[in-house]
């Protein structure tokens, strides 16, 4: 799950700058990759076995999920919000039933 999360936060990354240079867009740019660069820290965090680093993934996953989950339910644009709830829900999930095990191995 944490390689999933390195995958998930560098398409972060690339979907602030998708925004930013198709529809100008500078907070796409800025938040993708302040968000991004998160989730990929969570995730080195873990591989280091530093358990801060599930939080910051599976806090990071929470919110991109429910900011995209709104925008989708309120327009129905699977692009990018449609990829990115669902990126957001596998996400959040698999780390919620990954807890104990990744927690145990960081002891």
């Amino acid at each position: 799950m944490v390689y999933f999360a390195m995958v998930y936060g560098l398409l972060t990354i690339i979907g602030g700058m998708v925004g930013y240079f198709v529809a100008g867009s500078i907070i796409s740019i800025i938040s993708g990759s302040i968000s991004g660069i998160l989730i990929l820290l969570g995730a080195k965090a873990l591989l280091k076995k530093q358990n801060y680093g599930y939080f910051i993934i599976l806090g990071l996953s929470g919110l991109l999920g429910s900011f995209f989950g709104f925008k989708f339910f309120a327009s129905f644009s699977p692009m990018p919000d449609g990829l990115m709830l669902l990126l957001s829900a596998i996400t959040f999930v698999g780390f919620l039933l990954q807890k104990p095990q990744l927690l145990q191995k960081a002891s």
